[in-house]
């Protein structure tokens, strides 16, 4: 499993309560939970290296 889906697994039911009690819609707060990560992954797909992983960081390893 690739880090994001780790990070969506682990923070996905958080961020959709707290936007569940901001909006009052369940509907709603499940499209932003899921626009909130979708966002997430493509400023993350837009860094570079260097700062994705800075010096004394380890990436985690890919799994298939």
């Amino acid at each position: 499993m690739h880090s994001i889906e780790v990070i969506y697994k682990e923070h996905s039911k958080m961020v959709y309560r707290y936007l569940l009690s901001l909006t009052g819609d369940s509907d709603l707060a499940e499209e932003l939970t899921q626009e909130t990560f979708f966002q997430a992954v493509k400023g993350f797909i837009g860094l570079t290296e260097a700062v994705r992983y800075p010096p004394g960081c380890v990436p985690l390893p890919k799994i298939n």
